[in-house]
């Protein structure tokens, strides 16, 4: 099928040398060194605090679109793709390790699964005109039942879409990269982050207030939905392992040689094989027993399900650990901008990783210096150290650089000399 939409030659051959480039700096030995260190540090082995830096949004400034030469969808994807790995090895020498690895996700038929169809967008201000804002407006009424908006779910792989597109990869790259199919991963327990999308944040904020019950029903109907979902891609053998090179939780890389769990046949992947992850941003300012009793207490029977857990993200976790603990086999907690540093590492100490995401709008405003973002590493490590933590730097929520890249290559060199000191 992929034959009737092909890649014009001339992409191919762009798309090949790049990937060719990208296997080279894959088969550095400092790609193994970054794989070890993030097995060791996820096992919360003695180690040097690893450092990510999330570019996100801020790509574009990096590595413009006009920089790009192919047309096709596909191609045109690669090419995008592997021009920011080769630049961010050669200019954010961070920790991420860079793997001769290209990626498909398996198209899944999920008949049931609740979608915010109406969303009103609109730009925003920003340095460089790339950004664009969303609000989300109340497509969810007020006298919803909470079954019906998550009903029963049919989950179901659709292979031959799938299929498409792996063999497209593979007829590109496939004699120099390695093309996987991406099975079900990445589980989130973040019910009430997904209804503000069905209700806008502030109505979410109201509901709170006003219609607790109702609010909290809500969570349990869709975390009830979630857990169904996951058993059944459990059942299908459509679950993938998520302990590689990847992405994992709010920031940091999965690679870990604790899973999968006991048991493991070696073909079938089970849900206890897995990384889980949970976040409640939208519940930073209530106090943790609200958090718990309107959210945690029932995504908690989700996270259940996982072998390791990863929690939090942006919401500020510092005076919440004793209900975040009670999560099962938690092994990483994000403690965001938000936080108070040495509180939050009081209150992690030895028992988990202290996920420190230092503040990106120092790398953002007007003008640039770096001392402010000095100072803070310092303090992070300073209390972390005192309180003997598992620490990372996870740099993310990057909206720009100003359109001075320079920024975030100096930041992170800068990190990386303080964590080594």
């Amino acid at each position: 099928m992929w034959a009737m939409d092909p890649v014009p030659t001339d992409e191919r051959q762009i798309v090949r040398e790049l990937a060719q480039q990208v296997a080279e700096v894959a088969a550095l030995p400092i790609q193994q060194e970054r794989l070890d260190l993030w097995r060791r540090q996820n096992r919360m082995d003695l180690c040097k605090p690893p450092v990510l830096v999330y570019i996100e949004d801020a790509w574009e400034e990096f590595v413009p679109p006009e920089t790009c030469q192919c047309e096709h969808e596909s191609a045109r994807r690669l090419e995008i793709d592997f021009r920011r790995r080769l630049w961010a090895f050669e200019h954010i020498r961070d920790d991420r390790p860079i793997t001769a690895e290209v990626d498909t996700y398996l198209v899944f038929n999920d008949s049931g699964l609740c979608k915010a169809d109406d969303q009103q967008v609109i730009d925003t201000d920003s340095p460089t005109g790339q950004r664009r804002g969303v609000v989300y407006g109340q497509v969810l009424p007020d006298d919803a039942d909470p079954g019906a908006t998550f009903p029963k779910r049919t989950i179901s792989p659709d292979w031959e879409t799938t299929r498409v597109e792996q063999e497209r990869l593979e007829d590109l790259v496939g004699d120099i990269m390695d093309v996987h199919v991406i099975e079900a991963t990445g589980w989130c327990a973040c019910a009430l982050d997904y209804l503000v999308f069905l209700r806008g944040a502030g109505q979410i904020l109201l509901d709170i207030v006003d219609r607790p019950k109702w609010l909290e029903a809500m969570v349990q109907a869709m975390v009830a939905s979630e857990i169904d979902a996951a058993h059944q891609c459990e059942a299908q053998h459509l679950l993938a392992m998520n302990n590689g090179n990847e992405h994992v939780g709010s920031g940091g890389q999965a690679v870990t040689d604790e899973l999968p769990g006991s048991g493991f046949d070696g073909e079938h992947v089970r849900l206890i094989d897995q990384w889980g992850f949970g976040t409640e941003q939208i519940l930073s300012e209530v106090s943790p027993e609200m958090h718990w009793d309107l959210a945690l207490r029932h995504e908690v029977k989700l996270l259940e399900l996982f072998g390791l857990n990863c929690y939090g993200c942006c919401e500020p976790l510092h005076k919440k650990m004793e209900i975040v603990r009670r999560i099962p086999r938690l092994r990483r907690v994000s403690m965001s901008p938000f936080v108070n540093w040495a509180e939050g590492a009081e209150q992690i100490g030895g028992d988990f990783i202290y996920s420190a995401k230092p503040t990106p709008s120092l790398l953002q405003g007007v003008g640039w210096d770096i001392e402010p973002c000095r100072r803070e590493i310092q303090t992070i490590l300073d209390v972390g150290r005192a309180n003997g933590c598992q620490m990372e730097f996870i740099l993310n929520g990057t909206l720009t650089s100003r359109n001075e890249p320079h920024r975030y290559e100096q930041w992170t060199d800068m990190v990386q000399e303080m964590v080594q000191a």
